[in-house]
């Protein structure tokens, strides 16, 4: 991979990302479903358990060094070895192509085009996401606090599996997982629980359905200021692993 002399997409981090806008909703489904997109080498945080809890999510970044741009995606629970944290399952969508290709480049963030819309009309807010038949619809509403049994998922480490194709067949030359923790100087100015619906249809190429059945167990608006930071590199594989 070549990064264009003198002219990258992204610069040096830390890269700023402000009045940032972000409705998550929290699904439960069975573990062995969420197994089918974690990313080799990461393993699901706890494989035992039969039901585990996910994030599918709808943000609008409305002041970055890209201008603003809005992201939907999926949060899955997983492990390495002894760390727990979150992975981006294979389904994270942005609409524009400057940050896609610097999630992809620099940290492995699984990325791909979209079509993204995020409204907010007073307290309600609404998102869509297609890819050809593939989509997502997003309604949040101020709601009363989520069911009594309702842990939700921690804000971090995020584990991320960055992948560096062969050029000469199929397979990677270079694997590498990354953990790349929460910004510690993050501001959520505002928080709240929200009653939330969501739609899903998926297609082979972005096989969304495979989180089919799942629970809505709850829902959080949030809107706040952080900073995308370096990762730290936990394991690389230069054996030219293959999928």
């Amino acid at each position: 991979m070549q990064i264009p002399v003198g002219s990258d997409l992204y610069g040096e981090l830390p890269r700023p990302y402000r009045n940032v806008r972000w409705l998550s909703v929290y699904c439960e489904t069975a573990t062995d479903r969420l197994r089918t997109v974690i990313a080799a080498p990461l393993q699901p945080q706890d494989p035992q358990r039969g039901t585990t809890l996910f994030e599918v999510f709808i943000a609008h970044y409305g002041d970055t060094p890209y201008g603003p741009y809005t992201e939907a995606g999926v949060i899955v629970p997983c492990r390495f070895q002894a760390i727990a944290g979150q992975t981006f399952a294979p389904f994270l969508y942005l609409d524009q192509v400057g940050p896609i290709v610097g999630g992809r480049e620099l940290m492995g963030f699984p990325k791909k085009d979209a079509e993204v819309r995020f409204e907010q009309h007073g307290e309600v807010v609404r998102g869509r996401v297609a890819r050809g038949a593939a989509m997502l619809e997003f309604e949040g509403r101020p709601g009363a606090a989520a069911r009594p049994d309702f842990e939700p998922l921690p804000s971090g480490p995020r584990l991320i599996v960055r992948e560096f194709p062969r050029a000469d067949g199929p397979g990677y030359v270079l694997r590498e997982v990354l953990r790349k923790d929460a910004d510690p100087q993050a501001v959520v100015r505002l928080s709240k629980p929200m009653d939330c619906a969501l739609r899903v249809a998926g297609t082979p190429e972005d096989p969304l359905d495979l989180l089919q059945p799942f629970e809505i167990k709850g829902g959080r608006y949030r809107e706040l200021d952080m900073a995308l930071r370096y990762a730290q590199v936990l394991h690389s594989d230069f054996r030219g692993a293959t999928r």
